[in-house]
């Protein structure tokens, strides 16, 4: 089914993770303004070194939402940036 908008698929070849972006036309059936809190509800991204990424998050002006912590480790943080967009931190088993 044509929606008449525009979609990208992004796929990491070695993890297999995966993005898909889509963009309507004003007009579409599927183009609504931007709201935050709806449409795009958060970003999740692995990072190697959750720390550094964290403090990366807070220079930027983002703002600690919530540490998830299992046995002393952070499992997932989530963070507030300026524009009221979240983004979640997963670190990789790594870290």
């Amino acid at each position: 089914m044509d929606h008449g908008g525009i979609w990208v698929l992004f796929q990491d070849p070695a993890s297999q993770q995966r993005i898909e972006l889509n963009w309507y036309p004003r007009g579409s059936q599927y183009a609504t303004p931007f709201v935050p809190g709806e449409g795009l509800d958060h970003v999740g991204v692995r990072v190697n070194q959750y720390a550094a990424a964290a403090r990366r998050l807070r220079r930027a002006g983002a703002k600690l939402l919530e540490e998830v912590r299992t046995k002393g480790r952070v499992e997932i943080a989530y963070y507030e940036g300026p524009d009221g967009l979240w983004v979640e931190l997963i670190p990789t088993p790594t870290d």
